[in-house]
């Protein structure tokens, strides 16, 4: 019975000590969010730590100035070695700044062939613009269980993303291509038909109703040497992101863990509910904006 019993005591303990070093792991994997925001002080940070023991810990929290700030959340996969993948999803809200983080090769976390293909019917033509990204993979990493919920959001406006599968996974492979990439909403908010943005496309500001033209060239003349030129590479380059757009079949995803090859797999596909016209994505999309 002793024997029994000393048994269970350095089992405890064992298990204490791996849920504190996991725990300890975690901390040092949330990256530079949690970095900066303790550098700012305890009052203006929220640590969620409650389930460290279980592979799971956020912060989030803002500065004083601007009230920008930042989240992170990091998420351990233990393999069949019983060896700890760790995935981490950030994002910076005033510079609109992300990023999907592994602790080791992303290539060989993800599950294989993933790219934005990933996202069209198999039995469709593949997309074959895959160099440049307009699109990322936003990340819901689990509390529990090991299932990740994917959502395929397109990049704002005015940022450009190099890629070999047409996906970016973080802001690091993103150029910013127009900082005033605002104007593109604004000005397809300004628009009456559809015809009108078509117009707009093909044949350039003066083909518009004169009372528009005045409108469209006080919005641009707003930020100070912003030439149409600029404006009309700016609009194509949101068609080739729509049309791009226009070829996905789904926009969500989750991902299973397949703990012996060590790496995700793709469990299931949502279906993208309906598709915008062009006008209509360019009202409601997300536009770079420089704030602050």
């Amino acid at each position: 019975m002793k024997q029994v019993l000393i048994a269970l005591l350095l089992i405890g303990w064992v298990e204490a000590a791996l849920a504190q070093n996991l725990t300890e792991q975690l901390y040092q994997q949330l990256g530079p969010c949690a970095t900066t925001l303790e550098e700012e002080g305890e009052e203006f940070h929220t640590l969620k730590d409650a389930y460290a023991k279980q592979g799971y810990l956020s912060i989030s929290g803002g500065w004083p100035t601007c009230g920008c700030g930042c989240n992170a959340t990091v998420a351990a996969f233990r393999d069949a070695q019983k060896k700890y993948t760790f995935v981490r999803w950030e994002y910076w809200d005033c510079a609109q700044e992300f990023g999907l983080y592994t602790s080791s090769n992303i290539e060989e976390v993800l599950p294989k062939g993933w790219s934005i293909n990933s996202f069209v019917d198999a039995q469709k033509t593949p997309i074959t613009e895959l160099t440049q990204s307009y699109f990322y993979i936003a990340v819901e990493l689990p509390i529990y269980g090991t299932d990740v919920h994917i959502k395929l959001k397109p990049l704002p406006l005015g940022m450009l993303g190099k890629s070999n599968n047409g996906l970016v996974y973080n802001t690091k492979s993103v150029e910013i291509m127009d900082a005033t990439a605002a104007n593109l909403r604004s000005i397809a908010n300004l628009l009456e038909t559809e015809a009108q943005l078509d117009l707009l496309q093909t044949k350039g500001i003066g083909a518009l109703p004169e009372l528009l033209q005045s409108k469209i060239r006080a919005i641009l003349k707003q930020n100070h040497g912003y030439t149409e030129a600029k404006f009309e590479r700016l609009l194509n380059e949101a068609h080739r992101a729509y049309r791009i757009y226009k070829q996905l079949d789904f926009d969500a995803a989750i991902w299973g863990w397949d703990r012996t090859q060590a790496r995700f797999f793709l469990k299931s596909k949502t279906k993208k509910n309906g598709t915008k016209t062009f006008w209509e994505f360019l009202k409601t999309a997300k536009t770079y904006e420089v704030l602050c």
